[in-house]
């Protein structure tokens, strides 16, 4: 059993059992992150700045996540404050700060504009 904490230093932290097994740093510049929702692949992260994060599961045994993209929501300042994936997980919609709904398909999110540096 695994548990994910995020903190609103940028952090999620990788908790299996009793153990602290890793601590991710999602965001560069240690914005907050406000919601998480886990899908097949991994988790998404909604985070300040309208930031959304993919994190996919890794093969890697001391690093169980790896952030693969970054995402600005609707050229939106607004917090990311809410996710929610289809049971199919095509379809991803969040909400923002400042009360927008956006939606967007999951299955091809390289069509989505990605930010200029990934983490």
């Amino acid at each position: 059993e695994r548990l994910l904490v995020a903190t609103d230093h940028g952090e999620v932290l990788v908790i299996e059992g009793t153990e602290l097994r890793m601590t991710m740093h999602v965001t560069n510049g240690g914005e907050g992150i406000h919601c998480l929702e886990v899908f097949s692949k991994g988790f998404l992260c909604g985070c300040d700045g309208g930031l959304l994060k993919i994190c996919e599961r890794s093969d890697d045994v001391k690093e169980l996540y790896k952030c693969v993209k970054t995402f600005f929501i609707g050229g939106n300042l607004e917090p990311v404050v809410n996710i929610a994936v289809s049971p199919s997980e095509d379809t991803l919609v969040c909400t923002t700060g400042n009360n927008q709904i956006y939606s967007f398909s999951l299955s091809n999110t390289d069509i989505l504009k990605e930010e200029a540096t990934t983490n």
